[in-house]
Formats: structure tokens, sequence, C-alpha cells
């Protein structure tokens, strides 16, 4: 039996052509891997021949989550429409009370300050505690509860893909880091938001880890040093140093390039217009997260100058 072979390392290739029948001694080492690659592959696929996949294996699984909600949508409505014709006029209207209460959920749980939906919601259903017996009621909310689950199943079936592609990107960030708990918390949410496509709100969980590591590397006292007393407006004096501050800091101590404290500015003021102007992302975000990553992995460098007395492990952002 012949192993896969690692192709290209070594001698490999030729042997394995001469196992396989090929003639290596007369083709150039090129010539000879990419034959052995197309005998590999007429190997794989003369002993796999027989193994069929599954019908669930066929087909991309987003499509299939697609196809099950919509067959799931067509069979529930072919049974309500022969249940209303049977049942009557109070089923019917039953039915057309959870198309109307559904749509305004929707709206209503989307805006969280509809005008219009929540009202028309809270009118539905008092109309259905007046009109509707406890047992239609009942049949009401599990109405209700199937047009949610629909509803997010078609979310889910369309955010899959994207997320499949944004996590392909995270893996090209990852690497060993050592930031401090409260920036490590941050940081999970950073790739939490980030896969399920909330792009403006993983801007600000980018912000708050570089706040968390910052608040733990640069110290209240190593700030007094660089930048003189605050100004007291009634808060504690250290509290007044805010990430801007601290970003500088950190560069003149030399904790930071200049590289790395640009990234650390873009982070903050990308969160800043996210925050105060609109929630309305400019760019790429899988940008901010690397210069995210680009400036933790200095900050918590074990070897930076001032490290060890700067850190602060426990959060506070106290330092002395």
């Amino acid at each position: 039996m012949i192993s896969a072979p690692c192709l290209g390392v070594g001698g490999r290739p030729r042997r394995y052509a001469v196992a396989v029948g090929v003639d290596a001694a007369a083709l150039p080492a090129g010539q000879c891997i990419a034959v052995v690659k197309t005998q590999e592959v007429e190997l794989v696929n003369k002993r796999t021949s027989d193994i069929e996949p599954g019908p669930a294996y066929r087909r991309p699984l987003p499509v299939q989550i697609r196809q099950v909600v919509e067959a799931y949508q067509r069979d529930r409505q072919q049974y309500h429409d022969r249940f209303t014709e049977r049942v009557g006029p109070e089923a019917q209207e039953t039915w057309r009370l959870v198309q109307c209460a559904a749509e305004a959920m929707l709206e209503g749980a989307e805006d969280l300050a509809s005008r219009e939906s929540v009202p028309r919601l809270r009118e539905l259903l008092a109309r259905a505690r007046r009109r509707f017996t406890p047992a239609y009621k009942r049949l009401l909310f599990r109405l209700l509860d199937e047009e949610m689950t629909i509803w997010l199943g078609h979310h889910v079936g369309r955010l899959i893909p994207e997320a499949n592609q944004r996590l392909w990107e995270m893996l090209t960030l990852t690497e060993t880091l050592s930031p401090s708990w409260r920036a490590a918390a941050f940081l999970r949410r950073v790739s939490q938001c980030y896969l399920m496509g909330f792009d403006a709100e993983c801007m600000v969980m980018c912000r708050s880890v570089l706040e968390g590591e910052f608040e733990a590397e640069i110290s209240n006292p190593q700030c007094r040093e660089v930048l003189g007393q605050p100004r007291w407006t009634g808060y504690k004096p250290e509290a007044l140093y805010d990430l801007r501050a601290r970003i500088a800091v950190a560069r003149k101590l030399g904790r930071l390039t200049v590289e790395a404290a640009e990234s650390a500015e873009a982070v903050r003021e990308a969160a800043r217009r996210v925050v105060h102007r609109k929630p309305k992302v400019v760019g790429p975000t899988i940008d901010l997260i690397r210069k995210t990553v680009l400036v933790i992995r200095q900050l918590s460098d074990r070897d930076a100058p001032g490290r060890s007395k700067g850190r602060d492990v426990s959060g506070t952002g106290g330092g002395g």
C-alpha cells in the first residue's frame, strides 16, 4: 500500500512516481511532480469511486437551511389554510391577526423605537384578549412564536456564508497574545461581533479592548510623569487620563512604534465616530481588528521598556 506522499520534499516525488508506474528518470523534477500530482488524484479517485455522499451532504449547508425553512413555511401555510377553511371565521380572524401582529413584532424588535409598530401590536393583542377564547389565545401565541422562528431561520441562513468567510479572516489574525483580563474579555466580544456582522458594535469593542489594555499597561504615575497633573474637575485626577492620553504616553515611553500608535488612534477615532455621530462603518472592519491586535502585541511585550512597573493586572488602571 502506498501512503500519501509529501510532494516536493526530498526525493519522495520521484520514488512515488516509480511506485505508480511513471518513468521518473526521464522527467525533469518539476514535470515529475506535476505527473505525480495527477497520478495521485487518479489513485484517490479510483479508490473512492464507490463512496457516495449521503443526501444531506450533497448540497451546501446554507442552501439546505434555506430550503428547510421554506418547506416548513410552505407546509405550515397549507395546513392553516385547510384548518381555517374547516373551522370557520374565528380561525380566519386569528390567522389574519397573527400576520399583522408578527409584522408589528418584527418591526418593533428590530427598531426598538418604532412609533407605529408598538402601538399597533398593543392594539392587536388587546383585540385578541377581548374577542378570543382561551384556546384561541393559546393558538395565537403559538402561531406568533412560529412566525418569529421562521424569520430567525431565514436570518441565520443568510448569515452563514458571510460569517464563514469572516471566520477565515479571523483565523489569519490568530496569534499568541497576553492581554490584561479586561482586554481579553472584550477581545472575545470583538470576534463574536465581527462573525455575526455587527461591524459598528465590533468597532466599539475594539476601542474597549484598547482602553482595558492601556489602563493595565500605562500606569497613572507614568501618565503624570509625562503629561503632568490633569486639571481637576471633581473626579479623581487619574480618571482624566483617557485613551488618547495613554496612547501618547505609550509612544513617548517607547512602548509603541509610530505604526502602532497610529493604529491605536485609528481605532479610537473610528469608535468615536460610530458612538457620537452615525452608527455607520467606513472601511473594512477587519483592518481595525488587525490594528487592535498589533497594538496589543506591542503593549503586552514582556521585554518592552517600562512594562514591569506599568503593568496593572487588576484592571483598575491605577498602577500605583
